[in-house]
């Protein structure tokens, strides 16, 4: 559907094996080319009774350029919506052109799910030429930082009406924030994401500003702060989606034995649990995050020799910033069983045990884990909020499975 001037619109139905996407500019053209339209009364006949109509070589009026005007294509929404085109359907996106108006229907080269539809609001051009310009600030992504919140809604065909609506819906700009599923049945969510602020400013008290804070110092350095926290957000991702799918196929055995309520109770349940979820681990990372930055901020980039008195030739490598989940509830989540005690956390599953030691606190100490009793490797872990901390690379190398 497109809205031109306020007053006037079109809408076209998309066929099953075609995909569209714009990125905040006018795609359609030509409405005899469509087999489905609904449009405002006078959307033809108000141009062409004030002169402004422009018309296609076929004697059809074209909608962009009456509406947009003649060839009004710009780089700042017209790459995001190539950009688009050049994900789903690279076989037929071509070379970027500023002036070439782009089809709003085409096939994609494969099946699109919604995890890449996620992954396209997270979209900074990666691997293109234009993503050299970022640097320079004078291009406009479709990942970008001024995003208040995102959604991306899947539709279950085989699902009850109740809850065959999905929505993947992001409380702040997509970069570094998680994708959270949420029913069409839920009705109440936790107190932090229905807080409204009093006034426009930062509030603790407000998820969406929690959100919104992690996401604006990952951006600070994307090599060295973001990009772990973004992926920490895909394997949550995988991980909600995989106990939504679940839920959702419990709730549906619920439903077909006439247990309506439990079964909408279930899938509220669960997602309710994942906002809290998201919250609290938004608020770790947060306060990992700052104190990361805090010990990476240093004006001196380079080693100094108190032998020679010089500094180094090289650089030193700045340290990467990597998140910590909770050891327990993450083993929970690929079927494991804990047992906490002050030695440290015992993780068990079958014949495999992973043994947590948490580190004294000192600034010289680490934290260590066992497999089967042997030292595996020294990691970074630590105690807080009733739980053993460890690094997310650390936990998905030894845990998922």
């Amino acid at each position: 559907m497109e809205i031109y001037t306020g007053h006037q619109y079109a809408a076209v139905k998309l066929p099953a094996d075609c995909v569209a996407g714009m990125g905040n500019e006018f795609m359609l053209d030509s409405l005899s080319a469509y087999d489905d339209v609904i449009a405002s009364q006078t959307l033809q006949t108000l141009p062409k009774e004030k002169g402004f109509a422009v018309f296609d070589e076929d004697g059809t009026i074209n909608l962009f350029h009456t509406y947009a005007g003649k060839g009004r294509l710009a780089d700042y929404a017209h790459l995001r919506t190539w950009r688009i085109h050049h994900v789903l359907s690279p076989s037929t996106a071509g070379e970027y052109d500023t002036f070439r108006k782009l089809d709003l229907l085409y096939k994609p080269d494969k099946k699109v799910s919604a995890a890449d539809v996620i992954d396209i609001f997270r979209d900074r051009l990666e691997g293109t030429e234009h993503e050299e310009q970022l640097e320079g600030g004078k291009i406009r992504i479709i990942g970008t930082e001024t995003a208040a919140h995102v959604h991306v809604i899947e539709i279950h065909h085989d699902m009850p009406a109740e809850f065959a609506l999905q929505s993947w819906v992001c409380f702040s700009n997509a970069n570094y924030a998680p994708f959270i599923p949420l029913p069409n049945c839920l009705k109440s969510v936790p107190e932090a994401y229905s807080y409204v602020m009093p006034v426009y400013g930062y509030d603790p008290n407000s998820a969406a500003c929690r959100f919104k804070e992690l996401n604006a110092l990952a951006a600070q350095n994307r090599k060295l702060y973001g990009l772990e926290i973004e992926n920490m957000w895909e394997e949550y991702k995988s991980i909600w989606a995989g106990q939504y799918q679940k839920a959702l196929r419990q709730a549906k055995i619920s439903w077909d034995i006439g247990d309506t309520e439990g079964a909408t109770a279930h899938l509220s349940s669960l997602s309710c649990h994942m906002l809290e979820q998201a919250l609290q681990q938004t608020d770790i990372t947060r306060d990992d995050l700052i104190f990361h930055i805090m010990n990476d901020t240093d004006t001196l980039r380079y080693k100094f020799s108190y032998k020679t008195l010089e500094l180094s030739e090289e650089p030193v490598k700045r340290p990467q910033f990597v998140p910590s989940v909770n050891a327990a509830e993450y083993a929970g989540l690929y079927g494991y069983s804990c047992d906490d005690s002050e030695e440290g956390l015992l993780i068990t599953k079958g014949s495999t045990t992973v043994t947590v030691i948490p580190f004294n606190g000192k600034l010289s100490s680490k934290g260590s884990l066992l497999i089967n009793g042997e030292k595996a490797e020294e990691i970074r872990a630590f105690r807080r909020n009733g739980g053993i901390y460890i690094p997310i690379d650390t936990a998905m190398k030894y845990l998922k499975q």
